[in-house]
């Protein structure tokens, strides 16, 4: 064997990239239906129950995987509600009534 030959990694290394792989495999599929306007159902992530402490050499991209999951879950709760006031408005005009108060605007011209 090979002195730049990776050494074996260790199996709660191996458990945890294997538990982020799939995780990073949940956002993709999400933000990609996300974009494309997709409702379809995506299998919800879940983690091993057996799964051993985080090493300290798997933090980085759990922290990083972490971040990006609050950030889709922000937006997904934005387009959740663009797409309730987009309803309102629909129920609101199907009975006859206004689709939303009126918003003071503000034009800046020359007279």
């Amino acid at each position: 064997m090979s002195s730049d030959a990776a050494a074996p990694k260790p199996p709660a290394v191996r458990a945890w990239e294997r538990t982020l792989d799939e995780f990073e495999l949940r956002l993709d599929l999400q933000e990609a239906a996300l974009a494309r306007g997709s409702t379809d159902p995506i299998p919800p992530f879940r983690p091993p129950v057996t799964l051993p402490m985080l090493p300290d050499t798997m933090l980085e991209r759990a922290n990083r995987l972490m971040q990006r999951s609050w950030a889709l879950a922000e937006t997904l709760e934005a387009a959740h509600g663009d797409a309730q006031r987009q309803l309102d408005d629909l129920g609101a005009a199907r009975a006859g009534g206004p689709t939303r108060p009126a918003e003071p605007v503000f034009f800046d011209s020359r007279v």
